[in-house]
């Protein structure tokens, strides 16, 4: 009796983590201190949108986190050239921060699993004029606003 109640018992514990980890594609946001809301937004703007979970990586260099391939996207002021290797996307204003747009890695977008991510990219510049984001950027939780707008706004 006492084997018999093992061998499944054994079963479901070997199975249960992994049945809990994280397979498909993360999409590294770099997040930096007074972007914060907007970086945010934008991970989960592309979840929502695309299924592809977002990795935030709090950054004090976006640069050299880009050059090191430890962040996939980082919003950047927009008169600032992007290092060569880069691609540029077009975000507009974002209340608070003023004109954007998004860096990103090449290889990412070149990568089957973020095909969509450009499409997201692509209309999140008028999410971030709705009055959901224009809330948040007063609330004092970047992260958790940015959920809250995300949700409501979609």
């Amino acid at each position: 009796m006492k084997t018999r109640l093992f061998l499944p018992l054994l079963l479901l514990l070997l199975t249960a983590p992994v049945s809990h980890a994280c397979f498909g594609a993360q999409l590294r946001v770099g997040v930096v201190e007074g972007g914060e809301l907007a970086a945010y937004f934008t991970g989960f703007f592309v979840e929502e949108k695309t299924g592809i979970v977002p990795d935030f990586k709090v950054t004090t260099d976006p640069l050299k986190a880009l050059a090191e391939e430890k962040i996939d996207i980082f919003l950047a002021q927009s008169g600032d050239k992007a290092p060569e290797g880069l691609l540029v996307r077009e975000v507009g204003e974002i209340p608070g921060l003023g004109k954007r747009v998004y860096w990103m890695r090449s290889d990412v977008v070149e990568d089957l699993r973020f095909t969509t991510v450009e499409r997201a990219l692509g209309i999140i510049g008028r999410f971030f004029s709705t009055s959901h984001y224009r809330e948040a950027v007063a609330a004092p939780n970047p992260k958790k606003a940015a959920r809250k707008a995300v949700n409501d706004g979609s």
